[in-house]
């Protein structure tokens, strides 16, 4: 059998408008569907799934924004009934603009049962398949960093629905955060010390790095990492001091079975460098229950020569 994923397009092999196979009952083509158009399927099915309003609303910003593209998703019938392609159809109605895609209509419907069974892809999967590591917490730690930057909040549990970074765009927007792996690596490791959720500690250290101007710079070389290994190592920590205010109070959580939330860890991990930064003493945390998050302090020099010396 010719392995076609290591085949290339060639502009040597002939166009045809269509593929059709008798004994499969299989007929496909490409086509351009216009908002009339969807309409009108639409209209004519007897029986259609529950509709999801954020999968369409989804849907019609790409359409509208011309970045929905023919990537091998199909619209099916099979037995004169529409079994795979609604949600589409109604993002091209919401939309107001044409979709091209790929149509298949089968004899029969009994393909219906079988229609996305397999895993959909995320975010963690397009990571993956570009030969990145960690990629279901760089996926989650991205998100929640879009997020903050742009909302300035985030939810109790982390980035939320609202945070959902699609596919195609997640490339793009990692970017945006150069080295967002080496705060994950580093999260990851502090995970096994304290049980301290991933995500936010990773999204802590990146926007402490980031405050500093370090975020290129390796793991354990910045003063956002040093602070945070004190947590939660436990190493040169005194009486007063806020690392040691907030790694008692990380350990009070999960003593407790309690798994701090995401924006408290945030918020309390920002309050205590603030703190650490000038030197001051602390005996307790108290933070608002809101979700805005706080801009963590730039180092001046003389912060750089108090904790670096």
């Amino acid at each position: 059998m010719i392995n076609t994923a290591k085949q290339q397009i060639s502009s040597e092999i002939s166009e045809s408008e269509y593929l059709y196979n008798r004994g499969l009952g299989t007929f496909v083509d490409i086509r351009t569907i216009t908002p009339k158009e969807a309409k009108e399927i639409l209209e004519g099915q007897i029986k259609n799934r529950k509709l999801s309003q954020q999968t369409i609303l989804r849907y019609a910003k790409q359409m509208k924004a011309g970045r929905w593209k023919v990537n091998g998703e199909t619209i099916t019938f099979g037995g004169g009934m529409l079994i795979d392609g609604q949600h589409r159809l109604h993002a091209c109605i919401k939309a107001d603009v044409p979709l091209s895609v790929i149509c298949v209509i089968l004899d029969n419907n009994e393909a219906f049962n079988t229609i996305d069974s397999g895993k959909r892809r995320n975010v963690a999967d397009v990571f993956s398949i570009n030969g990145l590591k960690r990629t279901t917490n760089m996926a989650a730690t991205l998100a929640v960093m879009v997020k903050i930057d742009n909302t300035g909040e985030i939810t109790a549990a982390g980035g939320g629905r609202s945070a959902r970074i699609e596919n195609h765009e997640c490339e793009e927007l990692l970017l945006n955060y150069p080295n967002l792996d080496t705060s994950v690596k580093q999260a990851q490791k502090w995970y096994k010390l304290l049980k301290i959720k991933t995500t936010a500690t990773a999204s802590l250290n990146y926007l402490l790095r980031r405050a500093e101007g370090r975020v290129e710079d390796d793991e354990s070389t910045t003063l956002a990492d040093k602070f945070m290994n004190q947590v939660f190592y436990g190493e040169n920590l005194t009486k007063g001091s806020p690392g040691l205010v907030l790694r008692n109070a990380f350990i009070k959580h999960v003593t407790h079975n309690a798994q701090p939330e995401t924006r408290y860890i945030l918020k309390a991990g920002i309050f205590c460098w603030n703190n650490w930064l000038k030197g001051k003493e602390m005996d307790r945390i108290a933070v608002r229950g809101d979700s805005i998050i706080p801009k963590p302090d730039t180092p001046t020099i003389n912060d750089r020569v108090r904790h670096e010396s």
